[in-house]
């Protein structure tokens, strides 16, 4: 008996925290935000901006070589840990 009284809390326990933590309510702020950039957004030409190429830098984390950018992924030869795509 204490099993099963045990096992309906916790399930229930986790049913809670899992409906409260992951959200489910919309918030009424974001949806005006997400309004108000793309009416901002009119007669702007993505197209356009699309032809452009756009170069991607890679950097180490641990910035072993400073501010050094590499142009491609891979290694930091320094470390050895992954280069990270800089934004």
């Amino acid at each position: 008996m204490i099993k099963k009284a045990f096992f309906t809390l916790l399930i229930g326990s986790a049913f809670f925290i899992g409906t409260t933590a992951c959200g489910g309510e919309t918030n009424e702020e974001t949806t005006v935000e997400s309004t108000e950039v793309e009416e901002s957004h009119e007669g702007h030409n993505h197209d356009a901006e699309s032809t452009e190429s756009v170069e991607l830098a890679y950097y180490c984390p641990m910035e072993c070589e400073g501010d050094k950018t590499y142009e491609e992924t891979g290694s930091c030869p320094v470390c050895g840990m992954d280069l990270v795509e800089k934004h």
